[in-house]
């Protein structure tokens, strides 16, 4: 049986190698090995992305287990159908195969399994919405494992966040946030790094930085995107959501590629059978939003920083696109000043309103509160009929005063040309 490397089973060309190797188990009547064989093929086709084939190898495996007086594999094999349950939505179904794992585990003694399954019993409390209950759940699968298996208590943290963010309790956030990074640094997995710094965002953006939020969005989607869906898919369609809403609410800009992206992976996820997923639906929810359908339908040139000014300027877009102060862009021609203006009024709350453009030195001196503020027929001659002025066009949206320095300092000082 040395000869067939039984732990190693599965994991290369699954499909091609496993099936033949169990069924010569099967003739030497080995059911012991067999059962542990067939646990390590199904979760390889579950990493793989072949779900009916997993679900009927752990379904095997967890008979033979049982039958061959095996909990311990009976009870991962369990949890493991709990997780394929949890990928297609199937809560009910999810939540009843942890906890007859659950009980094996006890059973044993398994402490890794114990927190094994309050994590996935988390897990289901979250797509269910039971937000709170989640964070429960995850903080004891959390300190369980930093009592017997610190190696695993990244995950558990993970969800504890993604929970407490959903449920709005923030007074923790930042004391959970400065854990995971502890454990991210001792780990040095590249992958717990860049989920680090995507909460770090999350927080970040919870907290009114948008401006320090968006690179960290950026560069965490950037690394999940050239994850393939079966790898740490749940995690990539979180970050995925995550920096799209980022982007719609604080800039809708050239957004073409992103929306494409984002439909892409939907569609992959629902090939392989995820539908009801939190993430999932949150991903549904922002492609069919108004301000997605804004972004592709404005079709405006794109935008791109590569100076480190221009960065810089990236980084405080977001905060000013957010205020309702004025904003001053100082730049010499041609450096896309009437650009940034745009995407500012696309990416901020007024930006279902009008965007008013006037340019400097197109409104006369004597006839400039008029302009501004409106006049009445008979105002003034030639004035045949009430007129509404520029901020009354612009009210709910944005006035952009263009070459400002054009206006004459008769024109700047006029009376009420400040209110």
């Amino acid at each position: 049986l040395e000869v067939f490397q039984l732990k190693d089973l599965g994991l290369i060309r699954p499909s091609v190698d496993g099936p033949a190797k169990l069924d010569l188990l099967r003739d030497l009547g080995a059911e012991r090995p067999l059962a542990g064989a067939c646990e390590n093929l199904g979760l390889a086709y579950l990493r793989q992305g072949e779900w009916e084939k997993a679900a009927s190898t752990l379904g095997r495996a967890t008979e033979l287990a049982r039958g061959a007086g095996l909990p311990g594999t009976a009870a991962r094999s369990l949890h493991a159908l709990g997780n394929l349950a949890l990928y297609r939505g199937r809560l009910a179904e999810a939540r009843r195969r942890y906890e007859e794992a659950g009980v094996l585990f006890q059973e044993t003694g398994d402490t890794r399994g114990i927190t094994l399954h309050r994590a996935g019993l988390a897990a289901v409390a979250y797509e269910e919405g039971k937000h709170l209950a989640a964070a429960d759940g995850f903080a004891r699968a959390y300190r369980g494992c930093l009592r017997s298996h610190p190696d695993l208590a990244f995950e558990p943290l993970v969800g504890l966040l993604r929970a407490l963010l959903a449920a709005g309790r923030d007074r923790s956030l930042r004391r959970h946030l400065g854990r995971l990074d502890l454990l991210a640094r001792r780990t040095r997995l590249p992958h717990h790094r860049t989920t680090f710094r995507l909460f770090l965002a999350l927080v970040l953006d919870h907290e009114g930085e948008a401006g320090k939020a968006g690179p960290l969005f950026s560069e965490s989607w950037e690394y999940f995107r050239d994850r393939e869906p079966e790898e740490r898919f749940l995690l990539k369609a979180f970050a995925l959501a995550s920096y799209l809403d980022y982007r719609l609410r604080h800039d809708a800009v050239d957004l073409t590629a992103l929306l494409d992206e984002a439909r892409e992976f939907c569609g992959q996820l629902h090939r392989q059978g995820v539908h009801a997923l939190a993430s999932v639906r949150r991903l549904e929810e922002l492609l069919a939003s108004p301000a997605a359908s804004r972004s592709e339908v404005a079709g405006e040139a794109a935008w791109v920083a590569i100076s480190p000014s221009m960065l810089r300027l990236e980084r405080q877009f977001p905060r000013a696109a957010a205020s309702e102060l004025p904003v001053l862009i100082l730049g010499i021609t041609g450096t896309g000043k009437s650009l940034l203006a745009e995407r500012l009024h696309r990416a901020s709350p007024r930006a279902g309103g009008p965007l008013v453009t006037v340019a400097g030195g197109t409104l006369p001196d004597h006839l400039l509160t008029a302009e501004l503020f409106g006049s009445r027929r008979g105002a003034y001659t030639g004035s045949d009929r009430d007129r509404p002025g520029i901020l009354a066009q612009a009210e709910g949206g944005t006035l952009f005063l263009d070459q400002l320095e054009a206006f004459s300092s008769a024109a700047q000082s006029a009376p009420g040309s400040s209110t």
